[in-house]
């Protein structure tokens, strides 16, 4: 088993929600490759002199971390750390249910008064976020539906309505710098708050966020913070007791908006059969 066993528009697909601007048309062609070289030498800064088939197991290596199935060395080396990885991510895709093909739809019936451009971002990113927070089941996925639903006011914003006052100078967020309440205020389908959490979370997915923090705001970005937020909370445990409080709690902290949330989970049950 091959890193091309991932598929040319899986690995396009994961270069798009990067940001590299290509079609996903399942070629991997000069354009492509390119975006390739651009992810990986932004990763590991040693690529430069790479061969092409290092550069494709290389970002293989970073799509497989990104899943949460690879812990080695992003190094261009197909060694067996790669190949456990792989054929983890092989076993995970055999017993994956069918892909929902209308996630735009899914996102309508759940928030009709959402503005387009937030349903249509959440909606395209949705397949990665499924990747990264392990959402493997319709009821993974109606427990993470209904959560940023109520995050984001019904999927109205994705920038916190308050100024971000409430922040300054707090040091646990790691709001040390004059400005950074405001700057670092809650962004993202669930909202990432807090220098620290900007500077950790852009890391992971390759994004100045520190210096752009609006960018936490936009698509794909809205939508990958939360799935990263979801894996490292390990929230599907109570997701998949049907847990609502428990999972509310974990991403509130409380149990603030419990019955606008439950009333959104109904709703995402219905539209996935969850």
């Amino acid at each position: 088993m091959t890193i091309a066993s991932i598929g040319a528009r899986a690995i396009q697909r994961a270069l798009v929600l990067k940001g590299y601007s290509l079609s996903v048309d399942g070629d991997i062609g000069p354009t492509t490759r390119a975006a390739i070289y651009a992810a990986v030498q932004r990763e590991v800064g040693a690529a430069a002199h790479w061969s092409a088939d290092r550069l494709m197991i290389a970002f293989g290596q970073m799509m497989l971390r990104d899943a949460g199935l690879y812990a080695g060395a992003i190094d261009g080396i197909d060694g067996p750390k790669t190949s456990a990885a792989l054929a983890a991510w092989a076993s995970k895709q055999a017993g994956a249910p069918a892909a929902q093909s209308d996630w735009a739809g899914v996102m309508r019936a759940l928030c009709p008064h959402g503005r387009a451009e937030i349903v249509a971002g959440a909606a395209e990113a949705t397949p990665r976020v499924i990747e990264i927070a392990s959402l493997t089941t319709p009821r993974r996925q109606a427990h993470f539906l209904a959560q940023i639903a109520h995050e984001s006011a019904g999927m109205r914003t994705t920038v916190e309505y308050a100024s971000g006052a409430a922040y300054e100078g707090r040091k646990d967020l790691g709001n040390t710098q004059r400005g950074d309440g405001a700057r670092f205020k809650g962004r993202g389908l669930i909202q990432l708050t807090g220098r620290a959490n900007y500077m950790a979370y852009g890391l992971e997915l390759g994004l100045d966020l520190v210096g752009k923090p609006e960018l936490a705001a936009q698509f794909p970005a809205a939508a990958l913070t939360a799935a990263l937020y979801w894996r490292k909370r390990a929230i599907n445990v109570p997701a998949d007791r049907d847990d609502c409080e428990a999972v509310t709690r974990k991403i509130n902290g409380g149990v603030n908006g419990l019955a606008d949330r439950k009333s959104y989970l109904a709703v995402a049950k219905r539209a996935l059969s969850a």
